[in-house]
């Protein structure tokens, strides 16, 4: 009979721990994504667009540009690459970065 007991006791600390579960936050901690871009074109200047947003203007030629910058994560953006000063697309995708991650333009 004392068997049993100790059984019982040990199936109801396992199912206690099971439900109790680790009680972590479900919010995403990661960053946001960041791109970095970079005119390799010697002839002209460029900007890079997100969703008709400039984020980067009159980047020379292999002038690296300050920094990356953070984008929304999750939703399709278009990217965008421009002369400077003009409307007319010399380069465009469209896409969707993942969180904690690194993408590297270049025009």
């Amino acid at each position: 009979m004392r068997l049993k007991s100790h059984y019982f006791v040990l199936a109801a600390l396992g199912l206690g721990a099971i439900l109790s579960g680790c009680g972590g936050s479900s919010a995403n901690t990661l960053p946001d994504p960041m791109v970095r871009f970079v005119n390799l074109s010697p002839d002209t200047t460029l900007d890079l667009r997100v969703d008709d947003t400039t984020k980067f203007t009159g980047e020379t030629f292999a002038a690296n540009t300050s920094a990356f910058t953070d984008v929304e994560e999750g939703e399709v953006l278009d990217f965008e690459i421009v002369e400077t000063g003009s409307s007319v697309s010399l380069d465009a995708v469209a896409a969707s970065l993942a969180r904690d991650t690194d993408t590297l333009f270049i025009g």
